[in-house]
């Protein structure tokens, strides 16, 4: 139910911040600028927090520039996804989102490519019932991940309505933007199509899909991203040595780290046996 991924992100929220709030002060300092009016500061310090708080995602991580540049992420390699769209989704748009992951996988030498994509009548309304539905379908030599897009519906538009009451009346936002089952790893969703200022004021569907890309690589929330660095770098290194014929993009699970390389081996965890059939043109 959609409660449960609710309950679960804030779950993740709250250890986070305890485990980084100094941090986050800090950085908030180095933005703000520690030489102004020190009430001012502590106001715009109370300001981040509030807006962290009831943001309903946590982050990937920071980066630091200097420390991936220092890495060396070897050859180009390719990151094959399938994608499911609504039907109230264009295939610009589509490629225009291809297009922001694709910026962000560039800075590891990851090529990216929405290999099929499906233009699909929505699967079910919540998010945590897409997921069930993703992990019928199979993974292959052309899905390493599955990836489905939310449109926008009328009926998500009375849901935003709801959401934004509880938000102004106990101030907690119920709505999710995008999850990845922690598993595998290999299946999320997005919301692709945002029009409310609430949605609007914490993200974008760009930013959504590059955070839930870092999931799909294998990346857990975390202030920096050195461990992400260091998961993608390790990823890579097991794709050139992997020599099955149904391999994937190396991925690992967010609670106990298994690994996963083999189509097989993540279709037989989830007992997948639908097979991914594209529309093959964006």
């Amino acid at each position: 139910m959609e409660y449960k991924l609710f309950l679960n992100n804030y779950k993740c929220k709250i250890i986070f911040y305890i485990r980084h709030w100094k941090n986050l002060i800090n950085i908030a300092e180095e933005h703000i600028g520690v030489n102004r009016c020190p009430s001012v500061v502590k106001k715009k310090k109370f300001l981040l927090i509030i807006l962290l708080l009831i943001s309903n995602c946590t982050t990937v991580g920071f980066h630091d520039n200097k420390l991936r540049k220092s890495m060396d992420f070897g050859e180009e390699q390719t990151l094959n996804v399938c994608v499911f769209y609504e039907d109230s989704i264009g295939k610009s748009e589509v490629v225009e989102l291809e297009k922001d992951w694709a910026e962000e996988l560039a800075l590891y030498k990851i090529k990216l490519q929405f290999k099929n994509i499906k233009k699909v009548e929505r699967f079910a309304f919540f998010g945590t019932d897409v997921l069930d539905q993703l992990r019928r379908y199979k993974l292959g030599t052309e899905c390493d991940r599955i990836v489905y897009m939310f449109g926008r519906t009328w009926g998500d538009i009375a849901y935003e309505i709801v959401t934004l009451g509880i938000f102004f009346g106990v101030g907690v936002k119920l709505e999710i933007h995008g999850a990845v089952e922690s598993y595998t790893n290999t299946r999320g969703f997005v919301k692709s199509k945002y029009a409310a200022l609430l949605q609007l004021l914490f993200t974008s569907p760009s930013s959504t899909l590059v955070h839930e890309g870092y999931h799909l690589m294998g990346c857990p929330h975390m202030l920096w991203k050195d461990e992400c660095y260091k998961i993608i770098l390790d990823a890579k290194k097991k794709n050139r040595k992997n020599t099955r014929d149904d391999k994937i993009f190396n991925v690992r699970s967010t609670g106990d780290r298994q690994e996963y390389y083999s189509s097989e081996q993540v279709n037989y965890f989830w007992g997948s046996d639908t097979e991914f059939i594209g529309d093959n043109k964006k």
